[in-house]
């Protein structure tokens, strides 16, 4: 497989996502603590999840019917799936666009991503699984995310060449490694050029959409209010869109840079910051106020998703450096794989999004070939 999709978008100058992460603030999520193995009578079961055509997949995530989202692969494919009443499917792609990735899902069950192909890059909305192509003028655009009304959200930026949207397969396959860094791919690694040529967008339908501002969503909750990055004096900053005003979000000291990269309905927002040592660390905003998340060990870690209910999930680096998913609820850092029944042979790398029932979605490891799962309820 020559290319496979990435949430990258290029528009100039790059700036190093070196963690894209979802973590809670330290006020809402107390001193974090290591989770006491569960009883073998209450282990957790992992479900494979998505298309059984293509040789791997990631889940990405899902929605409060178990409705489950993610991008599976070949060795000549890439294609968003969906999963409805357990069964997967792979989404349908519009004429002269091979490839495919989701990004989200809603309440509705409207999915969100992108396709395209080495040259362009379009969001798209499947509503109902009919593709709509999310455009503006002759711009590349990439769709990140989608409101509980179908309002979608996302980026156009000016084709300068090429899209850096792909991502090879060596890269992507890292995951299988087990080490924090590798297993966090292309999320770890993503690059925002922000310093030219680009917009964030809302789509209220397929088309062309509206442009609000140098802003770049990573993700939103129902309501329609989004988290990301804009443009400071110095560079990126993390900021949040609502009601139609982008105001940007502090940066707790000793940090180098921060990203949100997710929002609950109590507009929670959480992310990840990047240290002076080149440390990845689990943060999160709250009424206009930053905290760290504590990690076991004083290890690395990031987090993907929360839902509203303060649960959130993501990935923590364990002592012999390894990347393994992790939930953080109740105060405790939660390692799936500890609560698991390890006979099923399955390792979870990462947690990707997680609903309010407490079911989890994520990636991970069986038999040497990367699946997505989904495991829970976690309580």
């Amino acid at each position: 497989m020559k290319h496979v999709i990435s949430d990258m978008t290029r528009v100039g100058v790059v700036t190093a996502v070196a963690t894209a992460a979802v973590l809670a603030p330290a006020r809402l999520l107390p001193k974090a603590t290591q989770a006491t193995p569960t009883p073998q009578a209450e282990l957790l079961h992992v479900e494979s999840v998505g298309p059984l055509e293509l040789t791997g997949s990631m889940g990405v995530a899902i929605n409060d019917k178990n409705e489950i989202v993610g991008t599976a692969f070949g060795d000549d494919e890439v294609r968003a799936f969906v999963v409805r009443n357990r069964r997967g499917e792979l989404l349908p792609l519009p004429k002269g666009a091979p490839f495919s990735a989701a990004t989200g899902i809603n309440a509705k069950g409207d999915v969100v991503g992108v396709i395209g192909n080495e040259e362009n890059v379009r969001g798209t909305v499947w509503a109902g699984n009919k593709p709509g192509v999310l455009t503006s003028g002759k711009r590349d655009t990439m769709a990140t995310t989608i409101s509980g009304s179908g309002v979608a959200a996302g980026v156009a930026f000016d084709n300068q060449g090429r899209a850096a949207f792909t991502l090879n397969r060596p890269q992507f396959l890292d995951v299988s490694s087990g080490s924090f860094d590798r297993a966090s791919f292309g999320l770890l690694r993503s690059a925002y050029s922000l310093d030219n040529g680009f917009s964030g967008m809302l789509w209220s339908k397929p088309g062309d959409g509206k442009a609000i501002g140098e802003f770049v969503p990573q993700s939103g909750n129902a309501s329609g209010t989004l988290v990301g990055l804009t443009i400071g004096k110095s560079g990126p900053v993390p900021a949040a869109f609502k009601n139609g005003k982008i105001g940007t979000l502090p940066v707790m000291g000793g940090l180098q840079m921060a990203i949100p990269m997710a929002a609950n309905e109590r507009d929670i927002f959480v992310g990840a910051g990047i240290s002076e040592e080149r440390m990845v660390k689990p943060i999160g905003w709250s009424k206009g106020k930053t905290g760290e998340l504590p990690v076991p060990g004083s290890k690395q870690g990031l987090a993907l998703g929360i839902n509203d209910n303060n649960q959130v999930v993501g990935v923590i680096e364990t002592e012999g450096g390894e990347a393994h998913a992790a939930v953080w609820s109740g105060g405790k850092v939660i390692d799936l794989n500890d609560v698991i029944d390890g006979r099923e042979g399955w390792t979870l790398v990462q947690a990707r999004g997680i609903n309010n029932k407490g079911f989890v979605v994520g990636t991970g490891v069986k038999d040497g070939k990367v699946g997505a799962f989904v495991v829970g309820p976690v309580k």
